[in-house]
């Protein structure tokens, strides 16, 4: 019965956050007047968005999700917080109900003060309730169009606006451990596949630093969505790859970029070339496949198996791309390249842009 409760409620969950799907469209297309991007781009995000609502239903004891109020997601908040849960953790509970609502949530620090002392959280829903009054008529409000998110300001710290990046400033230390794979396991796990789509799927992961639903975007240059317009892009990308050939894909949120193939594989993809682009389905997103590959999630899991059995573990197919940053840095560095100026290139090529994140991939 609790299974079938929970499933219900991810139907529901499901169903209430459907109108913040923007899969296909790009982050810069979507922007609005505030410079934020809205909707959900990533399946991977919409997807711990709906569990992770769907699993506070049940822990709340609800069986629909319209019984969840401002003040039960707050109190529900603070206790995730007093279990003393790591700050990601409530972080993923308080956007999947702040989508929801439609309305910000407190923060971690401001949950930590409101399980000291209760009255802080009265002071903070009399400030949203303060809100709703003035602004619930306004158009201009995020309470008139569902669509926009709160980022007025006031005294209680409602709706207060969030920095371009989790990660400017952070003090957070890296995790030790490293996802890259060495260039004999590429080896090793591309030729235990029996197919060339299959094979070479592998190998341009690898060289090109590619995700695996990328796979499914590959084209050339002259085809389909030009690279995104609305980024400032560095003129020295692909710097000392001038042998291979560029190509376009299409990757997270949207972004349109530019990527090389080394010449030999590019060759080798051109012979698997299909004579029409093939339209293919994968995790709720419609793509135009160009190339017969083995892409997406079934490539993701058969990389998996293949990991396992070959080497005896695995850190997931985007491995490939902590492989790809590692041995780019380490070209450009030994170029002569600055330290700031390579992990801006390597996190321009790999479609992150922003070249903090590059650290995540060098450890």
């Amino acid at each position: 019965m609790k299974q079938d409760n929970i499933s219900k409620l991810r139907s529901q969950a499901a169903s209430a956050l459907k109108w913040q799907r923007a899969f296909s469209s790009s982050r810069g297309a979507s922007k609005r007047s505030d410079s934020t991007s809205s909707g959900i781009h990533s399946v991977r995000t919409w997807n711990e968005n709906v569990c992770a609502l769907a699993k506070i239903a049940n822990d709340m004891g609800v069986n629909r999700l319209k019984q969840i109020t401002t003040e039960k997601a707050i109190d529900y908040l603070i206790q995730r917080v007093s279990s003393k849960l790591s700050d990601k953790t409530v972080s993923r509970d308080r956007v999947a109900i702040e989508r929801f609502l439609s309305r910000k949530m407190p923060s971690y620090q401001d949950l930590q003060a409101m399980d000291h002392n209760p009255h802080i959280k009265g002071r903070w829903l009399k400030g949203i309730k303060d809100f709703i009054k003035v602004h619930a008529g306004d158009p201009r409000s995020p309470l008139g169009n569902r669509s926009k998110t709160n980022r007025s300001t006031n005294k209680a710290g409602v709706g207060a606006k969030k920095s371009n990046s989790s990660r400017v400033g952070s003090t957070k230390q890296l995790k030790e451990t490293s996802r890259a794979y060495s260039d004999d396991q590429v080896k090793a796990i591309a030729m235990s596949f029996e197919k060339e789509r299959e094979r070479l799927a592998i190998l341009l992961m690898r060289d090109a630093g590619l995700r695996v639903h990328e796979m499914y975007s590959l084209r050339r240059v002259n085809e389909g969505k030009p690279v995104t317009a609305q980024r400032d892009w560095r003129a020295d990308r692909h710097l000392h790859r001038s042998e291979g050939v560029k190509y376009i894909v299409t990757g997270k949120g949207g972004l349109t970029r530019e990527i090389v193939i080394s010449k030999g594989l590019a060759d080798r993809l051109e012979k698997l070339r299909n004579e029409k682009p093939i339209k293919v389905k994968d995790r709720g997103v419609n793509y135009r496949q160009r190339y017969n590959l083995l892409a997406g999630n079934s490539l993701s899991k058969a990389f998996t198996r293949s990991s396992k059995r070959e080497l005896g573990f695995s850190t997931g197919a985007h491995g490939f791309r902590h492989s790809y940053a590692q041995s780019r840095m380490s070209v450009l560095l030994s170029n002569g390249l600055s330290a700031k100026n390579a992990k801006h290139i390597v996190s321009q090529e790999l479609g992150h842009m922003r070249a903090s994140i590059t650290n995540t991939y060098l450890r």
